[in-house]
C-alpha cells in the first residue's frame, strides 16, 4: 500500500520517467519537474487557504454567539437581582412591622404574600419576554 508521502515521490518519478521516455532534452525536464512542483505547492496553498477561510468562519460564529449568550446572562442576572431585591424588601417590611405593631404582623403577613404573588408574576413575564428576545436573535441572520 502507497501511503501519501510515497505516492507524492512516486508521483514525480513518473513525471520524471515520462520526460525522458519521450525523448525531450535536459533543460525540458528540469522544466517538466519544476512546473510539477508549482502545481503542487499551488494545490497545498489553496487548501490551506481554503481552511483558513473555514476556521475564520467558524470563529465569527461564534463570537456572535457568545455575544448572544453574554447579552442573555447578563439578563438573567438582572431579573435574579430584582428578585433577590423584592423579596428582601417584604422580608424587611415584615419585620419592621413584627417590630412596630407585633399585633397587626398576621395582617400584614397576607397582605405581603399578595405583593409577592404579584412580584412572582412580573418576574415571570419578564423572564419570558428575555426568552423570547435571545430566541429572536438566535434565529436572526448572521450580522456582517
Amino acid at each position: 500500500m502507497i501511503d501519501a508521502a510515497s505516492g507524492g515521490a512516486v508521483q514525480q518519478w513518473i513525471v520524471l520517467f515520462t520526460t525522458l521516455a519521450t525523448g525531450i532534452g535536459g533543460g525540458s525536464l528540469i522544466k517538466a519537474l519544476l512546473d510539477h512542483r508549482r502545481q503542487k505547492r499551488a494545490q497545498t496553498d489553496d487548501v490551506a487557504l481554503s481552511l483558513v477561510e473555514t476556521l475564520n468562519g467558524r470563529i465569527a460564529k461564534l463570537e456572535q454567539d457568545q455575544v448572544r449568550e453574554r447579552a442573555l446572562c447578563e439578563a438573567q442576572m438582572a431579573v435574579l437581582r430584582h428578585r433577590l431585591n423584592n423579596a428582601l424588601q417584604l422580608f424587611e417590611g415584615l419585620l419592621m412591622v413584627m417590630e412596630a405593631a407585633p399585633e397587626k404582623a398576621a395582617e400584614y403577613v397576607s397582605k405581603i404574600k399578595e405583593r409577592r404573588a404579584q412580584q412572582e408574576q412580573a418576574e415571570a413575564t419578564e423572564k419570558a419576554a428575555i426568552q423570547a428576545a435571545y430566541l429572536a436573535a438566535s434565529n436572526a441572520p448572521p450580522e456582517e
